[in-house]
């Protein structure tokens, strides 16, 4: 559809905005989907001005929170299938380790939900994890929690990988475009995107809204930090 001299509406489904690990995932899985996906990206694919980028992001199981515990196999499994089919190492199978006081209340928490969801773990005295993972030094008194499921995502790569694979199943991407605004309109959602081609105006159907991960950042500070072993590159350890 027309809109005035050299633009154009162009019609989506959804448009996602933002192309880092939350935006590239539904961008792929919305695309697979059948859906007509936009994505749109302010910076180009992969760069390293928020939080999914780099070498390196811990995945695993033992979580206090149910919720996020309860959707790690899911996950897992969802990251197996996209490695399979893009053939790119996305996932590293390093197993877990936690080391707190056996009292501590986060480890009583992540050991309650594992036993609660029926997934397996070992704990670790001293003596023991010296003879089965000698590169860790334990604090008098402490244990580990070893959870085998659990690695490493390659976090560049994979949101590259999504990305690539939303646009192989029809999504359209553009990168280096910023969205100016997002507004309701009589035939369903109006966003103005700026990017290198231009000013473009896109409509999203009105059953789907624009879809803008969010990101929450926060610091907190320890009044009493508990001592840590000795760091080592693997497993993942906390």
């Amino acid at each position: 559809m027309g809109l005035g001299a050299g633009r154009f509406v162009e019609r989506f489904d959804v448009v996602v905005i933002g192309a880092g690990g939350m935006g590239s995932a539904a961008a792929h899985y919305l695309a697979r989907d059948g859906r007509r996906v936009l994505l749109v990206e302010q910076f180009s694919v992969g760069h390293s001005r928020g939080s999914s980028h780099g070498g390196s992001r811990i995945i695993r199981h033992s979580y206090v929170e149910r919720e996020y515990a309860s959707l790690a196999p899911h996950a897992f499994a969802l990251w197996r299938q996209l490695q399979r089919e893009s053939s790119a190492r996305l996932l590293g199978d390093t197993g877990g380790l936690d080391f707190a006081p056996p009292d501590y209340p986060t480890l009583l928490g992540r050991m309650a939900t594992l036993d609660n969801l029926g997934l397996p773990y070992r704990l670790y005295g001293r003596s023991e994890l010296a003879r089965d993972f000698p590169q860790f030094r334990l604090p008098s008194g402490w244990v580990a929690l070893y959870q085998a499921d659990a690695g490493i995502l390659s976090a560049t790569r994979c949101v590259q990988t999504l990305a690539a694979h939303a646009v192989k199943r029809g999504a359209v991407l553009r990168e280096n475009s910023r969205v100016l605004s997002v507004l309701p309109d009589g035939a369903g959602v109006r966003a103005e995107i700026d990017g290198p081609a231009g000013r473009q105006t896109v409509l999203a159907d009105r059953r789907c809204w624009p879809l803008v991960p969010g990101q929450a950042v926060f610091w907190m500070n320890w009044a009493s930090p508990l001592p840590m072993p000795r760091p080592c590159a693997s497993p993942i350890s906390s």
